[in-house]
C-alpha cells in the first residue's frame, strides 16, 4: 500500500516537473522570438505600443475555444483591447512555432522591455487578464 502511494506521489512529482520545465522553456522559446522580431522589424509594435505591455493572443478560425476568448476580450475597455495583438496559426505557422505555441488559444502578457510575464494557456478571464497586464506594467 505504501509503495504504491510513493510510487503515485514520484509520478505526481516528476510529471509536475516536466510542466514546469515545459513551461520555461517556452517562455525561453518566446523572449527569443520576440528579441528577432525587433531586430528585424517584423513585430507590429508603433511608437505608442512600445513603452506598455502588450499581449499576443494565438489563435484560428477552427478553434472553438478561441472563439469564447474573444468574446470575453470583448468584456476589456477599450485602451486594453488595442495592445492584444492577434495571431492567427493557420496563417502564421512560422511564428507560432517560433513561439513555440503548442495549444490554443495561448495568450501571453509581455513587459514593456519584450520579456513574457505570463503565459496563459486555455480561456483566460478578463479579470485574470487585467491583473496581469496591470503587474507587467508595474515591472
Amino acid at each position: 500500500m505504501w509503495q504504491r502511494l510513493l510510487i503515485a506521489a514520484g509520478l505526481l512529482a516528476l510529471t509536475g516537473l516536466m510542466l514546469l520545465i515545459v513551461h520555461r522553456y517556452q517562455r525561453w522559446r518566446a523572449g527569443v522570438a520576440i528579441r528577432r522580431e525587433h531586430e528585424t522589424g517584423e513585430c507590429e509594435t508603433d511608437g505608442a505600443t512600445d513603452v506598455r505591455p502588450r499581449v499576443l493572443y494565438f489563435r484560428s478560425d477552427t478553434c472553438t475555444t478561441c472563439e469564447a476568448q474573444s468574446r470575453l476580450f470583448e468584456q476589456l475597455d477599450p485602451p486594453m483591447r488595442q495592445i492584444i495583438e492577434r495571431i492567427d496559426v493557420d496563417r502564421e505557422p512560422a511564428r507560432a512555432s517560433a513561439y513555440n505555441v503548442l495549444t490554443l488559444p495561448t495568450i501571453m502578457v509581455i513587459d514593456a522591455e519584450g520579456e513574457v510575464r505570463h503565459v496563459n494557456y486555455g480561456v483566460v478571464s478578463p479579470a485574470k487578464l487585467r491583473s496581469q497586464v496591470a503587474e507587467a506594467q508595474r515591472v
